[in-house]
């Protein structure tokens, strides 16, 4: 699988590797298969949370959904605002400030759920995900690239590399192994996942 490869929007063909934004080389393949199909998400609703700068909101409007990407409260959404005007998608992409639990988000229920890196560093994460579950649609599904938690060696890259980075990072991550995953399946019926690299994890789940 191609990590420079292209997706077809109903605008003309993207380039995939831009809207991953980081970690490109790990991360794209395992985007890729969450996306699958992109005619998909044509004229439906995706959530994408911890949406940082807004590309994979983007990305989603492009494909012709209606997208609300949110963050945390205190992050700046400038940049993500200013990326939707980039592609000229003030009007089908928005984002929004939430205070880190499901009840909170605004805006109803969504036929996709988007996360990257974001539900390996929720702390009560069983809740969480049974409220994104009420947030959906019947048949709606959950689309999760997520880190893997690795053996030893991965975990002193981490320990070196990214929670240096990001203070108190570690004292929360959690990452993807079976227990991270029998929690996925208390709130989902459905659940399959992909490995890519042995360092991320593609989860897509459903509730039917």
């Amino acid at each position: 699988m191609r990590t420079a490869s292209t997706i077809s929007s109903p605008t003309g063909d993207v380039k995939l590797s831009y809207f991953v934004e980081w970690h490109r080389l790990l991360w794209t393949p395992a985007i890729q298969y969450l996306i699958d199909d992109p005619k998909r998400f044509a004229g439906k609703r995706v959530l994408d949370i911890g949406c940082r700068h807004g590309r994979m909101s983007c990305l989603f409007g492009l494909l012709g959904a209606t997208v609300l990407g949110i963050e945390l409260a205190g992050v700046s959404l400038e940049r993500a605002r200013a990326e939707a005007e980039r592609w000229n998608l003030q009007g089908r992409v928005s984002f929004a400030s939430y205070a880190g639990t499901p009840d909170r988000i605004p805006e109803g229920r969504f036929d996709y759920i988007f996360t990257k890196s974001v539900l390996v560093t929720v702390p009560n994460l069983e809740p969480f995900l049974h409220g994104l579950a009420d947030r959906m649609n019947e048949d709606g599904e959950l689309l999760a690239a997520e880190n893997l938690a690795g053996g030893q060696l991965l975990g002193v890259g981490r320990h070196l590399l990214t929670f240096r980075r990001y203070q108190g990072l570690e004292d929360r991550f959690n990452g993807v192994d079976p227990k991270f995953l029998m929690t996925v399946r208390t709130a989902f019926h459905t659940v399959d996942v992909k490995t890519f690299y042995g360092s991320v994890a593609a989860i897509r789940a459903r509730r039917t």
